[in-house]
């Protein structure tokens, strides 16, 4: 049995969230089972909740920052959508530690549940891999789901990258 925790600590970026998720990786060890980044627009400004999914347990619970508007909301929305697989972006989850370097998309297939095209297709089991040792999948409908795109050489990359381009924020 796991227990499920929301932190809401109104994160402004998923990088931040990233470096947040790493820290409470290294403060609690092989208690973390898995680790997810939420979007979160329930009190402004929109920022990141973090689900963590702990060995022991079944309660689903919320810690709020100490100052500050009240973010547990932010908490209990993460944690209820990890522990029911419907949304979330994983940072950390079981077999990580195996999608490194190039691998097939039926390796991947051993550590998520399914490897989509974006637009839906699925490429074929053989298909390389190139992990970029950065792979973040979404839980989706009960699933963990990676997205990847299309790459040089008949291989796919997944569609979110190590350093993304701020984009958006001078449009407006």
């Amino acid at each position: 049995m796991t227990t499920v925790v929301g932190i809401d600590l109104l994160t402004p970026t998923v990088p931040e969230a990233d470096h947040l998720a790493r820290t409470l990786l290294d403060a609690w060890g092989p208690a973390v089972v898995s680790v997810a980044t939420h979007l979160c627009a329930c009190t402004a400004p929109q920022h990141v909740a973090l689900s963590v999914e702990l060995v022991g347990g079944g309660q689903v619970s919320a810690l709020r920052a100490t100052t500050g508007p009240d973010t547990g909301a932010g908490g209990r929305v993460a944690a209820a959508a990890h522990l029911s697989r419907v949304g979330g972006r994983a940072v950390h989850y079981p077999g990580i530690e195996r999608l490194v370097g190039t691998v097939t998309v039926a390796d991947a297939l051993q550590t998520v549940d399914r490897v989509v095209l974006l637009g839906g297709a699925e490429p074929a089991p053989g298909t390389p891999l190139v992990t970029r040792e950065f792979v973040r999948p979404v839980f989706t409908g009960g699933t963990l789901v990676l997205t990847v795109d299309p790459a040089v050489g008949g291989t796919v990359v997944p569609f979110e990258t190590p350093g993304p381009t701020p984009c958006c924020r001078d449009h407006s």
